[in-house]
């Protein structure tokens, strides 16, 4: 019996005292104040605990976006040099098709400015290839961009690498030698556009990596704000069923002193009495 009285005494307000007695009115008072305070504690504890939980995944979600914004960083860096890669590249195409012309006799001064105009894109094309090759190089030691809710990885992403080259060596005097130049310029920009798809692809990857992280994180908020704790009794009803409960498991407990006890005792009524 005495392990059903102790239960009764842990859920807040207990009808009986250790011998299995109704308790006094002016005892179930004391305990009812007693009761109050340690409800109040147990509340500013628990608006503590939530401040702290809720400041705790605010740090992760302010981490998790840092990491997305990294990915997508590095993403943005590479389309960017795969845009002037491409601008140099559809240049140098059109200067060769119109060295190429059959149709119209070129001047010797229209010839020498395409082929002057060729050899500065030519030259901006190295240092476009040569730029590209170092921001690669710069990606690759910073390593992997992962995105996380806390330790639990959500994605990685390899660092994104642009391939891209000096070109093709032209004899611009020779028509044959421009032909190829333009089949490896066209293979330059297919090349180029394959790219851009694939990263934009990635992009799309980045970006729903992080949605599903913040919606993880929006769930542990959730489950952490609603998270059920102990209510005390409220009611005359709640007071009746404990009651009614405690004496079933007394009954059931076989003690000698259940012969003690009315379990008719226990009705609404006089649980209604001890309030007054």
């Amino acid at each position: 019996m005495a392990e059903g009285i102790s239960d009764v005494a842990k859920a807040g307000l207990g009808f009986l005292d250790q011998n299995g007695n109704i308790k006094s009115k002016e005892a179930l008072a004391k305990e009812e104040a007693a009761r109050s305070e340690r409800n109040k504690s147990q509340e500013t504890d628990r608006v503590s605990i939530q401040d702290l939980a809720q400041e705790g995944l605010s740090r992760v979600s302010a981490r998790t976006s840092a990491q997305t914004n990294q990915a997508l960083n590095d993403n943005s860096e590479a389309e960017q040099d795969l845009k002037r890669a491409r601008e140099v590249v559809k240049e140098q195409r059109a200067v060769l098709r119109e060295l190429k012309q059959e149709e119209k006799e070129l001047s010797e001064e229209e010839t020498k400015k395409l082929r002057d105009r060729f050899g500065e894109l030519q030259k901006e094309r190295r240092e476009i290839a040569q730029k590209i090759e170092q921001n690669n190089k710069e990606r690759v030691e910073e390593g992997p961009k992962r995105i996380a809710v806390g330790n639990k990885q959500v994605a990685s992403f390899k660092p994104p690498q642009v391939k891209f080259d000096e070109g093709p060596q032209v004899d611009l005097s020779s028509k044959e030698s421009i032909k190829e130049g333009l089949k490896d310029l066209k293979a330059d920009s297919d090349s180029l556009k394959e790219q851009r798809v694939q990263l934009r692809s990635e992009r799309a990857e980045i970006v729903k990596a992080s949605r599903s992280a913040q919606a993880e994180i929006g769930r542990i908020s959730s489950e952490s704000a609603s998270a059920e704790r102990p209510e005390p009794l409220r009611n005359d009803e709640d007071a009746s069923k404990l009651a009614q409960k405690v004496r079933d498991e007394i009954l059931s407990s076989g003690a000698k002193s259940v012969q003690a006890f009315n379990p008719t005792a226990a009705t609404e009524k006089l649980v209604a009495n001890l309030f007054r």
